[in-house]
């Protein structure tokens, strides 16, 4: 079979919601590229096991949506062996599978999706190996540069091996969600490494416009010729299989259904038929996320995306080389560790990857040295807190503050530490959980806060104003003019994009609570991100980066600023004070802006955000002179293209800014520029790839870095 040719198809399909909601409608410096390089050499090489680099294929089959009730259920799980949406046992819908894949395959049961339980966000997860904000926005015109910010294991496995061109990368749908997914925004890579997308439509033509194909057998169809043809990597989202959910949901089952024995003929015959093929391929077919079990209605399960068990319960299994036959195992794994395992069998590394090698599926286990130290830095004055990586299936993480762990060992992610020490020497220490695997109904992200005076010998717990957050919670912390906490947080509980939410701006003390929190916020926006917050003696500053329309939320993010005032004893007045041009003072454009910084002055407020273009990244900036001045023009203060998107901008006390980037020699290095000359930049080289965080220090700045085995470790660098 001739694989399809690409085409980006704009046209509105489904996406997921979250709880009670119905469906939608559907100038560049020349930087050496040091990631076309030989194997790594035995220093950074992950040390070689009984299946490391064993296959040479793999293919990663998507079942959109698809519950664990009409998969792999039986008593282990929900619905002990029965699916509602059946109306009758789980083992007759994909009887095929079960009694010819599953017996040659490893069988996680079940797996886990953590992050935001829509497509594109859990296709997000699973193509990187590590969970990261994502929205699902309408396809609109084409992909935009609404794209992930770390790289894909398209590009990954392409920069490893120089032998894998473009033909043989491959992301296959019957979708044009997905669409902006086959390579990221990541400095070295992108385009020019990534995967070809390859769009099923109805007719059969894959031009732009058509309508995506109403069956999933040509999308199977797609994946055996991409095979056959030479592809080295091939990922494939079955999407008619969550459509009908949403807008079949009755013969939902069916769909599933259906591909039950072309899934077992892509293993069986495509893949066992041929020479080259047979015993080289790695096959996964796994689900993006689950769907709602207890929704009232004649269709519970028809939508999907919040953090209730459904939804988060997937199904997970292996088949090929390496992998043992016919065992089942019931260890908590979830989507990043199936791309870790992957990468794993195919010989090549994820350096960001979050996810860790499925060991008890592996024949022969070898000692693999899973992601560790620090992570996620967060820092107040010389006040530090770093997420710890733990090697442990059911405790993923922890966070250390000074030495001491503040961990809850019953918590799956302990994660993104924030931190304010104040002027009176209290500290404040705020994360976010989730726990999953408990009789719960729902499995959702909490966010936790502490704090301690400087007299006290014990932390106390902070009472949170919401009793949820999302997957990506990232407060920011102040303290006001009268030493009250001051949290500006993200209302968007689930990480859907389908609805407007806001920026939430709350202050705390410990005699009257929580103040401020609105159901009706004034400053509306769909899919806002990492918010900023400053704090001066009259007013409060909230920034944060979004879109205002959802139809253009792929093409079109901006950053805005919002002047806050707040009497002690009165209301929120909220007035818009800025929002990021299309254009920079030199006339460079940009299309996505995200990731504020603010940093309050005695006689102005600076900003600084990330901009992206086709050029590249690029970090920005803009003042405002204080008490009521105007903004000053906007600059950008990092031209060279190669900004990492991943790492904000942090400001430090004595108003230097700090920002990331891939230097010309291809390492990480760490640049600043002071409020006094903000185009004038110094570097520091870190003299390895890698950088997972940045935190401003007394002296300079702290990073973690790492030569790209996912050993990190903790620099603090000084100019």
């Amino acid at each position: 079979m001739t694989p399809k040719k690409l085409s980006l198809v704009c046209l509105l399909v489904l996406c997921g919601c979250w709880r009670g909601c119905g469906p939608d409608p559907d100038e560049t410096a020349d930087t050496t590229d040091s990631f076309e390089s030989d194997p790594p050499d035995d220093e950074t090489a992950p040390p070689a096991g009984a299946s490391y680099g064993m296959a040479r294929y793999a293919a990663l089959l998507v079942h959109d949506g698809a519950r664990i009730e009409e998969t792999y259920g039986d008593e282990t799980t929900w619905g002990d062996g029965y699916s509602d949406a059946y109306g009758g046992p789980t083992a007759e819908i994909i009887p095929e599978i079960r009694a010819r894949l599953v017996p040659e395959g490893a069988l996680a049961k079940p797996g886990y999706a953590t992050g935001i339980t829509i497509t594109a966000p859990g296709n997000v997860d699973l193509l990187l190996g590590a969970r990261t904000p994502f929205g699902h926005f309408p396809s609109g015109e084409g992909a935009g540069l609404y794209r992930p910010v770390l790289p894909t294991i398209f590009e990954l496995l392409r920069a490893s091996d120089g032998s894998v061109g473009e033909e043989q990368a491959v992301f296959t749908a019957n979708s044009v969600h997905l669409q902006a997914l086959n390579w990221s925004l990541y400095p070295g890579m992108g385009e020019a490494k990534g995967a070809v997308y390859s769009f099923l439509s109805e007719d059969g033509t894959g031009d732009v416009g058509s309508t995506a194909a109403g069956s999933d057998d040509p999308v199977i169809d797609d994946v055996a010729g991409f095979l056959l043809d030479g592809s080295r990597l091939v990922v494939a989202n079955l999407h008619q299989v969550d459509r009908s959910g949403h807008y079949n949901a009755v013969n939902h089952w069916e769909f599933i259904a259906d591909v039950d024995v072309p899934l077992v003929e892509l293993w069986e015959d495509t893949v066992g038929q041929d020479a080259e093929l047979a015993d080289n391929t790695v096959l996964v077919y796994l689900s993006d996320h689950g769907r709602h079990r207890f929704m009232e209605g004649d269709s519970p399960w028809a939508h999907h995306g919040d953090g209730c068990s459904g939804c988060r319960e997937i199904p997970i299994l292996l088949l090929g080389p390496g992998i043992q036959p016919g065992i089942e195992v019931d260890e908590p794994y979830n989507m990043e560790d199936v791309t870790a395992t992957v990468a794993w069998l195919m010989g090549f590394e994820l350096p960001y990857g979050t996810g860790m090698v499925m060991t008890e599926l592996l024949v022969d286990p070898p000692e693999i040295a899973q992601r560790t130290g620090p992570a996620r830095l967060a820092s107040s004055g010389e006040f530090v807190a770093y997420q710890q990586w733990r090697d442990d299936l059911e405790s993923r993480s922890e966070i250390v503050v000074d030495d001491t762990v503040f961990s809850d060992t019953d918590a799956f992610h302990v994660e993104e530490p924030r931190l304010l020490l104040t002027g009176e020497g209290t500290r404040y220490l705020c994360w976010r959980q989730v726990e999953v695997g408990t009789s719960e109904e729902f499995w959702n992200w909490i966010p936790v806060c502490k704090t301690k005076r400087e007299s006290d010998s014990d932390w106390h717990d902070v009472d949170q104003p919401a009793e949820l957050v999302w997957p990506y919670s990232s407060p920011a912390l102040a303290a006001d003019a009268g030493g009250r906490l001051t949290m500006a947080w993200s209302s968007n509980l689930t990480g859907s994009n389908e609805a407007e939410k806001s920026l939430v701006l709350d202050r705390w003390t410990a005699s009257r609570g929580w103040e401020g929190y609105k159901e009706d916020p004034v400053a509306l926006v769909y899919f806002p991100t990492r918010p900023a917050l400053a704090v001066g003696e009259v007013s409060y500053w909230v920034a944060w980066g979004g879109s205002t329309d959802e139809q253009t939320g792929r093409y079109e993010r901006k950053v805005e600023v919002y002047r806050v005032s707040w009497p002690s004893d009165g209301a929120q007045t909220w007035s818009q004070s800025y929002t990021s041009p299309d254009t920079d003072s030199s006339g460079r454009s940009f299309e996505r802006q995200e990731d504020p910084a603010l940093y309050l002055a005695d006689d102005a407020l600076y900003l600084a955000y990330l901009g992206f273009n086709s050029e590249g990244n690029y970090l920005l900036t803009a003042n405002i002179s204080l008490p009521d001045g105007d903004w000053g023009v906007t600059r950008s203060i990092d031209t060279s293209g190669t900004v990492f998107a991943h790492i904000p901008p942090v400001w430090s006390d004595d108003g230097h800014v700090y920002w990331a980037r891939l230097a010309s020699g291809g390492t990480a290095e760490v640049c600043r520029a002071s409020t006094s000359d903000l185009l004038s930049s110094d570097c520091l080289d870190l003299e390895v790839p890698y950088i997972e965080s940045l935190a401003a220090s007394p002296d300079g700045a702290w990073a973690t870095r790492s030569s790209g085995d996912k050993q990190w470790e903790l620099t603090e660098l000084s100019w």
